[in-house]
């Protein structure tokens, strides 16, 4: 099958890139295959999510763990558009990083902004607010698949033009 193919060819030192998700690190096959393999750079994107781990993505919170196991530690890089400098320390300890080169930019776009609204009725509110924002597109984010799917069921209940998109979904789908 194709994974067979992929473990073959990793260790025949064809493939330079590898993406993964960090649910792949509750494979018994995959840390088998890779643990025996020297890998060079590792890779956290959208790093600010590891933090969330007991929320979010349970898997996130084993990647320190899945480092600790491999025979050389690799370099490390850890990527996020939206970490505030408590976050980015954060994430250095979570990763055990020992004094890494922080490279900061101005991620303030205009056309984005971000809104966070306390309520007792969420989504009494949040149907307020997009209900009389016609024309305008926007991104709701929530912690759970078990939200996105309760505010999308919600939104389209209400006959607001909305998509799910969330990391469960076939890839069909996503793309």
């Amino acid at each position: 099958d194709s994974q067979d193919k992929i473990y073959e060819a990793l260790k025949r030192n064809e493939i330079k890139i590898l993406y993964v998700s960090a649910e792949r690190l509750k494979s018994t096959r995959f840390l088998n295959e890779i643990l025996n393999i020297d890998i060079s750079l590792l890779v956290c994107d959208e790093a600010h999510t590891l933090l969330w781990s007991e929320d979010f993505r349970e898997a996130l919170g084993d990647i320190p763990l899945f480092i600790k196991k491999l025979r050389k530690r690799p370099k490390m890089l850890a990527l996020t558009a939206t970490a505030t400098e408590i976050t980015a320390s954060k994430i250095t300890k979570f990763l055990s990083l020992n004094n890494p080169v922080v490279i900061k930019g101005d991620c303030d776009r205009k056309n984005i902004f971000y809104r966070n609204i306390k309520t007792n009725d969420k989504d009494r509110d949040l149907y307020f607010y997009v209900s009389r924002r016609k024309g305008i597109h926007g991104l709701i984010y929530a912690l759970t698949i078990k939200q996105c799917e309760h505010i999308y069921n919600f939104l389209r209940e209400k006959n607001i033009n909305a998509a799910l998109y969330h990391g469960a979904l076939d890839s069909k789908i996503k793309k």
